[in-house]
């Protein structure tokens, strides 16, 4: 019966974090196609308003690079040139306070640490954790050879040792 129970919890944590992954890569695509639809809406209502004109062959759309990619943690951890370790706030050590911080980062061209966003983890840690993140370096990530932002999520883990 034990081992039963243990493969069921097993498959929810599995579909549990199935769902989450698809529930984030939906919310990615739903924003580029959010970001995309203004500039067609704009073109297709300047080509409404303007008289018909003789038949012309149709314009090559113009190609757009991506300015910004999202780039999986432990993947752009790869990357990393310069790490700072965080400081345990001396109130959380005494208080017995250890758990995981979750940032959301944005990573400039040059790979410097542009934005961290909180999200997850015990309070008490997150100032710590963001202060460490911000000094960071990563060597700049290419696409194409051209040097692009990362939008990336990092781990922070805080134990007592």
């Amino acid at each position: 019966m034990a081992d039963g129970s243990l493969n069921m919890k097993k498959r929810f944590a599995i579909c549990a974090f199935t769902l989450v992954t698809l529930l984030g890569t939906c919310a990615f695509a739903q924003e580029q196609a959010t970001q995309a639809s203004p500039g067609q809406q704009t073109a297709g209502a300047q080509a409404a308003a303007q008289p018909p004109q003789a038949a012309q062959p149709p314009a090559a759309a113009p190609t757009q690079k991506p300015t910004r990619i999202r780039v999986a943690g432990k993947v752009q951890q790869a990357m990393l040139v310069h790490r700072v370790m965080p400081v345990y706030p001396p109130d959380a050590k005494g208080a017995h306070i250890s758990g995981t911080v979750l940032l959301h980062l944005i990573i400039d061209k040059g790979g410097a640490v542009e934005k961290v966003e909180y999200i997850s983890g015990p309070p008490e840690l997150k100032t710590s954790a963001m202060d460490a993140i911000k000094q960071w370096r990563y060597k700049p990530t290419l696409l194409n050879g051209e040097p692009v932002e990362v939008d990336t999520m990092i781990s922070v883990v805080f134990t007592l040792g």
